[in-house]
């Protein structure tokens, strides 16, 4: 999730969804439920295949038979489905998510799923979500979310037993000098300046 859009979320998903499927022990889903505008859906050729909406409409379907495979092999994607903004709301916000996120995750107990969700102070969506998910990862755009702005995100979350934050188009610099021990053991040797000399 996050608080806006232009943040980085579904990058941060996909990137995330890639970084555990590098882990051969385990199966990644990643779930493009940012069904307003599902950007991974047509990233991968998938905006107008059944998927999330159409699992969720329909209930009884058999969500699997919707799930594509990817070129990673423990890495596979659902996309967000066919149906109006109205109708995600109530869906996503409905039981019938409950029941499906369970499902996802009973049908395989070694897949971990990734959801990419709508920004969390623009639809309802993501918080109903979030309700159903283990834990909830805020990508936080560096030098552009406001800090207001994040914590009203951060207030429809609360009460979620994990919430983490990602910081998204972070600048690394380097300090041009920096403190440092150097010791073995016991033995330590006063602080040094390095760099810069």
């Amino acid at each position: 999730a996050s608080a806006m859009t232009g943040e980085g979320k579904s990058f941060t998903a996909i990137n995330l969804a890639l970084s555990l499927a590098r882990d051969k022990d385990i199966r990644v889903l990643l779930v493009d439920a940012d069904v307003a505008k599902p950007q991974l859906s047509h990233v991968l050729g998938l905006g107008d295949a059944p998927g999330l909406l159409d699992a969720l409409r329909e209930g009884e379907r058999d969500v699997e038979t919707l799930i594509h495979p990817t070129d990673v092999p423990t890495l596979s994607f659902l996309p967000a489905g066919r149906g109006s903004p109205e109708e995600a709301t109530e869906l996503l916000a409905s039981g019938r998510m409950e029941r499906l996120a369970a499902v996802l995750g009973e049908h395989d107990r070694a897949r971990i799923v990734v959801f990419d969700s709508p920004p969390l102070l623009q639809t309802t969506e993501s918080a109903a979500l979030a309700r159903v998910v283990g834990q909830v990862v805020v990508v936080v755009r560096a030098q552009s979310t406001p800090q207001p702005v994040l914590l009203d995100a951060l207030k429809i979350l609360e009460g979620h037993p994990s919430v983490s934050l990602v910081l998204n188009q972070s600048v690394h610099t380097v300090a041009s000098s920096y403190y440092y021990y150097y010791g073995y053991g016991n033995e330590r040797s006063e602080p040094s300046k390095a760099g810069g000399a």
